[in-house]
């Protein structure tokens, strides 16, 4: 491997706003992807550009940006176990910043120099950003390691190490956060670790916040 030089509710009615990203791609500002869910999605590893339009056959849902859940304080997120993805809009351009919106955490700081996160940078993919969440407790549960990882972004001493890159983006905001749910005979940290996989085969290269000596599941209490 190259390493680089509770289910959300539904019984109210919700507006739903769309735009177009360059590429084309169907937003939904308020809650979720486009197409409607009239058409259930297989659940199972398609993805070859890790897409939107792909993870969503996979089974991932949300797609909404960091800033949406971070005001609604991760309402929408099912509080189970699950793997979540985090993905640039479209052809969006980015920025790296010079420090990190990230505060230290236990004396580590997450900054890091420009050159080695621009190095990261991989031009021809969306996907950021994979981690697991184990379950074993609330706090490992889908909703609980967003809002946690949301709020370290914003400044936060709390624990959400993994995917710290993603604070020395200057349009962070408008990244987006999808999340997968997984059954009882399915591992999160194993599916975290498969989609993993199939990105390096493709691309050679970990996702631009995950470190290939860091596990998607690492602990961070």
């Amino acid at each position: 491997m190259r390493t680089h030089a509770g289910a959300s509710p539904r019984s109210r009615p919700l507006r739903q706003q769309t735009e177009r990203a360059p590429d084309g791609t169907l937003w939904a500002n308020s809650l979720r992807l486009l197409p409607p869910p009239s058409t259930p999605a297989p659940r199972g590893p398609v993805s070859i550009t890790f897409s939107a339009d792909e993870l969503a056959t996979e089974g991932f849902e949300g797609f909404l940006t960091i800033g949406q859940l971070h005001r609604s304080g991760c309402f929408e997120v099912p509080d189970e176990r699950g793997v979540y993805v985090v993905l640039r809009r479209g052809e969006a351009p980015h920025t790296i910043l010079k420090r990190s919106h990230a505060p230290a955490w236990r004396g580590q700081d997450p900054t890091r120099p420009v050159d080695e996160l621009t190095a990261r940078w991989l031009e021809d993919t969306a996907l950021l950003y994979v981690a697991a969440a184990p379950g074993s407790g609330v706090r490992h549960r889908l909703r609980q390691r967003l809002k946690r990882m949301l709020r370290f972004g914003h400044g936060s001493v709390v624990g959400h190490w993994g995917g710290r890159y993603l604070w020395q983006l200057g349009e962070s905001s408008r990244l987006v956060l999808a999340w997968r749910t997984c059954r009882d005979d399915e591992d999160p940290r194993a599916l975290a670790d498969d989609l993993l996989r199939r990105f390096d085969a493709v691309h050679h290269a970990t996702p631009f916040a995950n470190p290939a000596d860091e596990a998607p599941d690492a602990d961070d209490d």
